[in-house]
């Protein structure tokens, strides 16, 4: 994006040419056309007839400016090749982003250089904004060139400014020089740079955003995804807020959703009561009753037997914990979503979450009586895992079935009939006196 007033201004400010960098310093510090008037057209159209005629206008010692976004590599080559070894600050006319910019000796050999590529490339890849100094003065600004204003200071004389129009076939006026306010283009030059850093955010935040979404959703975790899915979910939030921050109708539920999660993740914890809780874990595993079987899933989209009674505790003690106001589920269930947790070793319990209650040939062998809701059976080879639903019901994630079934006894289902382990949640366990 460029922008610019009409007409230049009356300041300059000078550095050091051996200090000078151009493409860094402030657009509106430099060389402007300083007179209290100048000539000006925006006739002048004809980029080619523009360049055969400059010697009529401007002494051979000029220097030609050249200021450009988009300029082609070959263009920007040849202006390399033809530096001036002592550059002046100019003051630039693009305010974002920061142009090329490129000091030339004026001569034959750059004129028919840029006589031939205006005849044959666009004039952006040329420049955007063309100049032309001697010393320490601004003799020609040419503002979004061959489209907009064309300015000549007064330093040169009204005799070759005539000619030089005349050649040209344009009309030009004596326009007084307005006033460049610096503080001014400062704050559009900012207000640009905001934009331009909102849209770079916009942009990552919409990607960071799809895929913690897709992540979320996957039915396949890993602790990898799990740590991608909390960083994504963060930076999502932190980037709303960013976004939208002076929009009340956005910040207030983020602000409400992090209250709310540093409330319940903070609050205190107390014993909790196994029954109630284990009814919760029941209606959990039911949530996700008809979902398709996916080896290794635990979500929406496909789910497996030891992803299954994992879930279906996590959104158990959820549900418990914000109830009741008690902190201590809520962590546990973040904690074991966290935790991956195979069949086999919910049967060897290594990491203390389960406990071995009993074994028995079959699960149809066993006393429903010693079986609390939320107890585990599985099989002793420690490939599939089955929760206790109460009045001898059973749910699973059966590869057999495809999908999560809820079983009642008796039943003809395979693996009712192997050998199995019972084991308990550490979590179901009742509170100590």
């Amino acid at each position: 994006m460029t922008g610019g007033s009409k007409s230049p201004g009356s300041g300059r400010q000078q550095a050091p040419a051996s200090k000078i960098q151009q493409e860094a310093g402030p657009c509106f510090e430099g060389l402007q056309i300083d007179t209290p008037y100048f000539w000006g057209s925006e006739n002048v159209l004809q980029a080619r007839t523009f360049f055969e005629h400059l010697n009529i206008l401007v002494p051979a010692s000029a220097i030609l400016y050249f200021e450009g976004t988009t300029i082609a590599p070959e263009v920007a080559a040849f202006y390399d090749s033809h530096r001036t070894p002592e550059p002046v600050r100019v003051a630039r006319d693009t305010l974002w982003p920061v142009p090329a910019v490129y000091h030339v000796r004026f001569s034959p050999q750059m004129v028919q250089f840029l006589c031939e590529q205006a005849e044959r490339r666009a004039l952006q890849e040329m420049f955007d904004h063309v100049k032309v100094y001697e010393g320490q003065s601004m003799l020609l600004t040419f503002h979004d060139a061959f489209s907009g204003w064309l300015c000549i200071s007064e330093r040169l004389p009204e005799e070759k400014v005539k000619t030089f129009f005349h050649a040209l076939g344009a009309s030009y006026s004596r326009e007084r020089t307005m006033e460049r306010d610096p503080k001014q283009l400062e704050q559009a030059l900012n207000a640009l740079a905001r934009f331009q850093l909102r849209q770079r955010v916009l942009r990552v935040w919409t990607w960071v955003g799809i895929l913690t979404l897709t992540l979320w959703v996957y039915p396949v975790a890993y602790r990898t995804t799990r740590v991608m899915t909390v960083t994504g979910l963060v930076l999502c939030w932190a980037g709303a807020l960013f976004l939208w921050k002076h929009r009340k109708a956005v910040t207030l539920p983020l602000a409400a959703v992090a209250v709310m999660v540093g409330t319940l993740t903070a609050l205190p914890g107390r014993p909790v009561e196994s029954s109630s809780l284990g009814r919760d874990y029941s209606a959990g595993l039911r949530v996700f009753r008809g979902v398709r079987y996916v080896w290794g899933g635990e979500g929406w989209l496909g789910m497996d037997c030891s992803g299954l009674v994992r879930q279906g505790l996590v959104w158990g003690q959820l549900k418990h914990g914000i109830c009741t106001l008690n902190g201590r589920p809520v962590r546990d269930a973040l904690s074991l979503w966290w935790n991956d947790c195979s069949a086999q070793a919910m049967r060897d319990g290594p990491s203390g979450l389960t406990r071995e209650l009993s074994r028995a040939a079959t699960i149809e062998d066993a006393d429903p009586s010693q079986l609390r809701t939320g107890d585990l059976a599985v099989t002793a080879d420690g490939v599939h895992v089955l929760a206790y639903l109460g009045n001898r019901t059973w749910m699973e994630a059966d590869p057999m079935a495809g999908k999560v079934v809820e079983i009642a006894l008796p039943t003809t289902n395979s693996w009712f009939h192997v050998p199995v382990v019972f084991v308990r949640w550490r979590y179901l366990e009742p509170a100590k006196p």
